[in-house]
């Protein structure tokens, strides 16, 4: 007896091949309109392939069958961990609790984040790629049905650490203090020009201190691409060795966004005029790829920003992606991309890719 279409994405997630699962199951969104476990499972694969936009809109349609699916609810709340926001990821793991107060895998977990479950450790987690020990279980030898019980842990003691901290906020930035620039450094604030110095931007110590503040205060505000772009300009100035250390040292502070974070936004345009002074900013642009490449370790095509409705093309650029994803061509789509600049070029480093079902818009 051959097997059904939802036991072949099984298999290949118990294979953990995430992008043969996405390319079986798509083609069929309308035959399974009204499964449960088909939007259920492709959420699964697009949350393991690191498409957090697409598990997102399928663990939506999956709860518009399926209200209080605890597994679901759970996964939901892992989406909430990966976007930062902590209260709501709160929320629906409380209302888990309510579902299933005596699921074993609480007790489990409980012990595992009694050892590492410091907000700290947590945060980290969730940059580094840690954070998937509480992804949904995938299917083992003996099929079994994925477990989520994990992440109601996870938020249990979240909730203790909020209250026991009283109040401290789980997202404050870093302390700056000690890129206060000493006496010293405000009174050589720039280089002596020489034949061989090459600039983009000439400054007067003044106007170097003002970009030096001004990258550590938009940093203090979360936006990570104006202080990107300060640091950029004294990069490429003349302001002085130790200025241009400490500006790249704040570099490292400056945190990966997703589709949900505030990004002051840029246009192609604005882009390409300049793009020493956007280089490492995150942009997310709409458009159509072409000229695909692709295997299980990258995806390379060129992107044509702004073709989504195919009238009007802003420009091309080309699409890295260090990693398998799986896109139609035939469909516009959005990227989140790292602004890179090779050989004078711009290039777009892709972190995430989101592509909307038949009938909704980007």
């Amino acid at each position: 007896m051959s097997k059904s279409l939802l036991d072949k994405a099984r298999d290949f997630l118990r294979k953990r091949e995430f992008s043969s699962v996405i390319r079986l199951l798509e083609p069929h969104i309308f035959e399974y309109r009204d499964s449960f476990q088909f939007y259920y499972i492709l959420g699964v694969a697009c949350l393991y392939q690191g498409n957090i936009a697409g598990c997102e809109d399928y663990f939506k349609s999956a709860r518009r069958i399926k209200i209080n699916d605890v597994n679901l609810i759970l996964g939901q709340a892992v989406l909430f961990l990966k976007k930062g926001r902590i209260p709501q990821a709160i929320e629906y793991c409380v209302n888990a609790q309510e579902l299933e107060p005596q699921n074993p895998k609480v007790h489990q977990f409980l012990k595992l984040l009694e050892k590492y479950g410091d907000v700290d450790t947590i945060s980290e987690w969730n940059h580094n790629g840690k954070i998937k020990i509480f992804y949904p279980d995938l299917p083992k030898k003996s099929p079994v049905k994925p477990i989520l019980i994990s992440v109601l842990s996870l938020f249990i003691v979240f909730t203790i650490i909020f209250f026991s901290t009283r109040f401290v906020k789980l997202n404050d930035r870093a302390d700056l203090s000690s890129f206060s620039l000493s006496y010293q450094e405000k009174s050589n604030l720039t280089e002596t020009s020489t034949a061989s110095s090459v600039y983009n931007y000439i400054l007067t110590q003044s106007e170097v201190e003002q970009y030096y503040e001004k990258a550590k205060k938009f940093y203090n505000d979360y936006n990570d691409n104006e202080a990107q772009k300060c640091i950029n300009v004294l990069l490429n100035s003349n302001a002085s060795v130790s200025i241009k250390q400490k500006a790249r040292q704040l570099m490292d502070y400056l945190e990966e966004p997703v589709f949900d974070s505030k990004l002051e936004q840029y246009t192609f345009q604005e882009v390409s005029k300049d793009l020493s002074l956007y280089q490492d900013c995150y942009v997310i642009w709409t458009g159509r790829v072409t000229n695909v490449n692709s295997n299980e370790k990258y995806f390379n095509a060129d992107f044509l920003v702004g073709y989504e409705d195919m009238k009007k093309i802003d420009g091309i650029a080309p699409l890295r992606i260090s990693s398998e994803i799986s896109v139609n061509p035939e469909k516009p789509l959005k990227v989140l991309a790292k602004i890179s600049v090779e050989e004078g070029k711009l290039l777009l480093l892709g972190k995430a890719i989101y592509q909307p079902l038949t009938g909704e818009k980007l």
